[in-house]
């Protein structure tokens, strides 16, 4: 998403940013740890698909995500597989 401004007479692009925090789902050797509960409640897949949902109405252009290095090929591809809407949760 990009809003425009006129700043002396020039038409100036303005991006919006979106940085969204979370914890470690998996888990992590993180020096505080959170207590999630069950990630497959009916009550916590509902938050997850709410943050999606809203995620998807912001129409990012670009997203980064915290990985170890060795994995970032696979979620890379993860993640284009979900673009061309052919990902398959494991």
């Amino acid at each position: 998403m990009v809003s425009l401004k006129l700043v002396g007479g020039v038409l100036y692009m303005k991006p919006k940013v979106l940085i969204v925090g979370t914890y470690h789902f998996g888990g992590s050797l993180d020096y505080i740890q959170n207590d999630t509960g069950n990630l497959l409640s009916e009550q916590r897949q509902k938050e997850i698909i709410d943050v999606v949902e809203r995620l998807s109405k912001f129409n990012p252009s670009k997203v980064t995500v915290e990985q170890v290095k060795e994995k970032s090929d696979a979620l890379n591809n993860e993640y284009n597989n979900y673009i061309q809407g052919t990902f398959i949760s494991k």
